[in-house]
């Protein structure tokens, strides 16, 4: 019974962070620090030219939103699973 309930809150869990993230993503544009670091250094270094290049293309914003998912559903997905393994393994500092 507690497998089924761990279950149902695993798969409840899962759809909030992806709808939630889905709605954010349809109502922001995610601004990134590297968006504001160069509006900086245009100001501050106007001839400032980048010594370095990326290494793959460009990517639309709709890869760009699909990736940045991505990630957190997988950095939310090692907290859980962290979480869980610590669950099983009990706290043995009580432990004499």
């Amino acid at each position: 019974m507690k497998k089924l309930h761990f279950k149902i809150l695993s798969v409840a869990l899962f759809l909030i962070i992806v709808c939630g993230l889905y709605i954010y993503n349809l109502q922001n544009d995610l601004p990134g620090a590297d968006d504001n670091a160069s509006a900086v250094i245009g100001q501050v270094a106007p001839h400032y030219k980048p010594w370095f290049a990326g290494v793959g293309p460009e990517l639309s914003k709709g890869t760009e939103r699909i990736l940045f998912g991505l990630q957190i559903l997988g950095g939310a997905t090692l907290f859980a699973v962290c979480f869980r393994l610590l669950q099983k393994t009990g706290n043995t500092s009580d432990k004499k």
